[in-house]
């Protein structure tokens, strides 16, 4: 059954502290396990017998165009071997193009599935597939926009510097400069959109203006955005790897001689725990949104314990007059 169903979920809202939200992304993921983890599976499945078709079909035609191209004194046979070469080069751009879509499709129903459930709901497969195959041009807008905000002028700069350095030896030292440009503003710039993406699926507005929102609400907060994501990175991924460990470990004993003894112990554990590891960051990164839209640092309050409620910090308690002695 597609759809939302009510009632099945509850609206949640971000964790304060950092520790807070790393148990809460963890938390989240197994009570939408399906969401998070069997649907983008099955979903991976599916893209990638449509790689593998595609993939398939390219080496065939290449080698079909070889061997054709090898009997050419064949009459007949060379007028063929161009044919085949091109229809095996369009079809490996066709492969090409699917592993690309398939990384934007993936995105975007994560990224749609923590949406729906912080409303409250709980998307089934068809709505959250449906969903990023009608969005794939948002994705690629967004993406765009953060291309040319991170990194266009000092790529462009780098691409002129490098076709000029051909001809001039002067060039050369531009391209140096050009290349420590486009590192370094690829770095600095690059956390404040982060959640360029994630504002265009939950806040549904169009690419330049999700930009726009995430460089806002990012403002000076790129330390703390870069701290939050290597501490949640390095937690997640031990988590993980330990599991998958076990996990092998504990599949290898149904054999090693058969090809699905070797997938089900060995590529079935890596393919969950790439799964697993690319929603729990979506997980995270979407927590870490919508705490900077309320406001919020993303760091442990100060002091460390329960934050100021918001009567307590606009009713303050006033200071009671002296107590004036008495007289005796």
């Amino acid at each position: 059954m597609e759809g939302v169903h009510q009632g099945v979920s509850s609206a949640f809202e971000p964790e304060i502290t950092l520790s807070g939200r790393i148990s809460q992304a963890f938390r989240l993921f197994l009570s939408h396990w399906q969401q998070f983890l069997l649907y983008p599976i099955v979903l991976n499945i599916l893209i990638g017998i449509a790689a593998f078709v595609f993939a398939s079909l390219s080496a065939g035609f290449v080698v079909m165009g070889g061997m054709f191209g090898l009997a050419e004194s064949l009459e007949g046979w060379g007028s063929i071997a161009l044919p085949s070469l091109l229809i095996g080069l369009v079809l490996f751009v066709l492969f090409l193009g699917v592993l690309f879509l398939a990384g934007a499709l993936l995105s975007l129903v994560v990224i749609y599935a923590i949406s729906t459930v912080h409303k409250g709901k709980t998307p089934e497969f068809g709505e959250m597939f449906s969903y990023g195959l009608s969005h794939l041009s948002r994705y690629l807008g967004v993406y765009w926009q953060v291309f040319k905000y991170t990194m266009g002028l000092p790529l462009l700069v780098l691409f002129v510097a490098t076709i000029l350095s051909l001809f001039k030896d002067f060039f050369s030292f531009a391209v140096l400069i050009a290349t420590i440009w486009f590192i370094v503003q690829a770095f600095v710039r690059g956390p404040r959109v982060f959640a360029a993406l994630y504002i265009a699926v939950d806040e549904d507005k169009n690419a330049s203006e999700s930009v726009k929102t995430s460089i806002e609400i990012t403002k000076g907060r790129w330390l703390q955005t870069i701290g939050n994501f290597l501490v949640f990175g390095l937690a997640a991924g031990i988590v993980l790897m330990i599991l998958t460990g076990i996990f092998q470990s504990i599949l290898s004993v149904i054999g090693k001689n058969s090809l699905i003894a070797i997938f089900i112990s060995q590529v079935l554990p890596n393919a969950v725990f790439q799964t697993a590891f690319t929603s729990l960051i979506v997980i995270f990164t979407y927590l870490l949104y919508k705490l900077y839209q309320k406001g919020q640092t993303g760091g442990e309050p100060t002091p460390v314990g329960v934050p100021q409620t918001e009567s307590s910090q606009q009713s303050p308690v006033p200071p009671q007059a002296p107590v004036q002695p008495g007289v005796s």
